[in-house]
């Protein structure tokens, strides 16, 4: 199964939903057990990390319109596995020069069909990537339009 990605700018509220810190009205709490989790990283602390780098090697603050830090939602089976998800994230450190720091596989969302009731779950999963270059310590010019358009078809999702 191909599936595509689309990075944007990460969301205060990210870690909240993906880590499942506060209960949201449209997941089953009883298949919350199915979720996984992978965080190398809090996104505050990777943030505060970046910005020192982004001095230390350019001499200068990262600009306040910058995406240091951003996040997709990758479409999977009800199958796919972390370390698949894994190893998408080391493909495209090695593609895009970009690295996921966070990972979350959530199979609670969904929604229940009017006509069938029958429960069609949207198993999806998290990536919240570093988008900083590492040579230059600002964050990458990598245009996210053209990561819209990133097919990834060696995972299983």
């Amino acid at each position: 199964m191909k599936t595509s990605i689309n990075f944007k700018a990460v969301k205060s509220d990210s870690e909240t939903h993906n880590f499942r810190k506060k209960t949201f009205d449209y997941i089953r709490k009883d298949l919350t057990l199915k979720n996984e989790y992978w965080m190398e990283q809090k996104i505050a602390d990777r943030i505060q990390k970046i910005e020192a780098y982004c001095k230390e090697k350019s001499g200068r603050k990262l600009q306040k319109n910058a995406m240091p830090v951003r996040e997709a939602v990758v479409v999977i089976k009800e199958n796919t596995t972390m370390l698949e998800l894994q190893n998408l994230a080391k493909r495209l450190e090695e593609e895009l020069k970009i690295r996921v720091f966070q990972i979350a596989i959530h199979k609670d969302e969904g929604h229940t069909d009017k006509d069938t009731k029958e429960w069609k779950p949207n198993y999806h999963a998290h990536l919240v990537a570093d988008w900083q270059d590492l040579e230059t310590g600002k964050h990458s010019n990598t245009n996210p339009s053209i990561i819209q358009k990133c097919r990834i078809s060696q995972l299983n999702a």
